[in-house]
């Protein structure tokens, strides 16, 4: 005979698929709604991206269809015309992304990979570092996945060369001035 499950096992269970009933009639209202998600409450949808991060894969599976379906798209945006250029060696200021949309949790990815040195935060999306060799102008395609979707920003690099070794330092030596002549 097989073991009988545990009392607190049978009520995770019955939670488990209540919850997953329950996002399912979400869905499907907003399905057969004319209106669909445009009227589903906010706090709603705010109560559902909270469980975004739930134990049971089969609930968050649920969870991620219905956010699919509810949350914000993600509107992912970076500044200045998403152009960096960098100095080889040189510590770049990090570059943050604006109007970051969307239901999280965020993931951030790039393609193709940026000059080594620069790196991409995979949680806030912030590009920054000191590159380490030079490279002509290149993109680079961002992607902002979450639960409510993915949306894509185009980033250009261009890392200048370093002129000088590193350690070397130039140094502008000025003459004194000549004497003038007096009329």
């Amino acid at each position: 005979s097989s073991p009988q499950p545990q009392p607190l096992q049978l009520l995770q269970q019955m939670q488990h698929g209540a919850l997953i009933r329950t996002l399912r009639m979400l869905r499907l209202w907003c399905d057969i709604s004319h209106r669909g998600a445009a009227v589903c409450p906010q706090v709603l949808v705010a109560a559902v991206a909270r469980l975004a991060e739930y134990e049971n894969d089969e609930v968050r599976a649920q969870i991620h269809k219905t956010l699919a379906l509810l949350g914000p798209r993600p509107c992912l945006r970076y500044p200045r015309g998403a152009l960096l250029y960098a100095c080889q060696g040189e510590n770049l200021p990090p570059l943050r992304p604006e109007l970051r949309k969307g239901t999280p949790p965020y993931r951030f990815s790039v393609d193709p990979r940026l000059p080594k040195g620069l790196e991409l935060c995979h949680d806030t999306g912030l590009l920054g570092g000191a590159p380490l060799e030079s490279c002509r102008r290149t993109c680079h395609t961002v992607t902002l996945t979450c639960a409510s979707g993915t949306d894509k920003a185009e980033v250009e690099v261009h890392v200048l060369p370093r002129l000088l070794p590193t350690g070397v330092t130039f140094r502008y030596h000025h003459p004194l001035p000549l004497p003038t002549p007096h009329p």
